[in-house]
């Protein structure tokens, strides 16, 4: 496996929509970046319920729009439906929803990484994390090769042992709901 370059100023290890931001961000911002993906195609790629926002969530999705994120951009050229919830209620709790193309979001946001400059795809799993006298250094792909960085982003979900707290109970993510 070849690598555009052995040495980045960040690592991002996922491309779901906190890494795709996460890279996005450190390329605009002219660091060199490199986005670590098990798989290219899945960059971005919507869950089985394929909609942005919602109750809890569409204030996020503001800021980040307000911050030059891509992800609402995105919402709205990949969006099929757009809904108002809680719209007979007072403004405090609105929120917005979209439901997108599930097949074009990743399509256009994985458009979008490529043709952004400073910002490289390596399709790999990080098995490692590099440490030297307790910073961090950079990651181990599985194939064993080292990609160095000044910074590490670990933007993985709650897929990999997450822990969840709700008031002193500990579950063990996704899983346990």
């Amino acid at each position: 496996m070849t690598h555009p370059e052995k040495e980045y100023d960040i690592v991002v290890i996922g491309g779901g929509h906190a890494g795709y931001e996460a890279a996005l961000a450190a390329a605009r911002m002219g660091c060199r970046t490199a986005m670590v993906s098990m798989e290219r195609t899945a960059i971005g790629r919507m869950s089985c319920n394929p909609s942005i926002g919602g109750i809890g969530k569409s204030h996020i999705l503001k800021e980040l729009d307000a911050l030059g994120g891509e992800m609402a951009k995105n919402a709205d050229y990949t969006g099929i439906q757009y809904r108002t919830l809680n719209s007979r209620k007072g403004p405090a709790v609105r929120a917005t929803r979209l439901q997108c193309d599930k097949e074009w979001f990743p399509i256009r946001i994985q458009h979008v990484i490529a043709n952004t400059p400073g910002l490289h795809i390596i399709e790999s799993t990080a098995s490692n994390l590099i440490l030297r006298n307790g910073r961090v250094k950079g990651i181990l792909l599985e194939d064993g090769s080292p990609i160095g960085s000044k910074a590490v982003v670990l933007a993985t979900g709650t897929f990999l042992g997450g822990k969840i707290h709700v008031g002193k109970k500990e579950l063990g993510g996704r899983q346990n709901w």
